[in-house]
């Protein structure tokens, strides 16, 4: 009888560790997977615009505020009015322009900026035109919904 409940219990034990090691498999590929990964890069993305306090309460204030960043050379400031997803890359190309003395033409071009509107929902777009009245290019701003606060897309 002894016997027969020693074999019993050994053979709980392994089905126990069995259940163990699949759950652990599965817990560690999981972990690996393209699908966690993008979840983990989502909340970390979204604890960044939670945090994130840069940026005017109007997509006219952030335009603004990132003119009187370069005004003042600070390129590391002005990067910050950008979306999160694209400040290293434009802490970067503000850099480079800076080094080339670009910024004042940029700066005098952003001056001109105007016309904006919003396309949809939390989208403004700000346009510079030339003199003939045509544009020459577009700003394109996103809203914060976390901070009510505007960003930089694109220019």
């Amino acid at each position: 009888m002894k016997l027969i409940i020693k074999y019993v219990l050994v053979f709980i034990a392994i089905i126990l560790l069995a259940i163990g090691v699949f759950y652990a498999v599965r817990y560690f590929l999981w972990r690996a997977s393209d699908d966690y990964l993008a979840l983990e890069y989502t909340k970390h993305l979204e604890d960044q615009y939670k945090n994130d306090i840069y940026g005017g309460f109007t997509p006219e204030e952030t335009l603004q505020l990132f003119i009187d960043a370069l005004k003042k050379g600070d390129v590391d400031l002005a990067a910050k009015y950008f979306v999160i997803e694209k400040q290293d890359e434009r802490q970067q190309a503000l850099t480079n322009w800076s080094h080339l003395n670009k910024l004042p033409a940029i700066i005098a071009t952003l001056e001109k900026a105007g016309g904006g509107k919003e396309i949809f929902p939390g989208n403004y777009e700000l346009s510079v035109a030339n003199e003939n009245n045509e544009t020459e290019f577009i700003i394109d701003l996103r809203k914060n919904e976390l901070t009510e606060k505007w960003k930089l897309e694109d220019f």
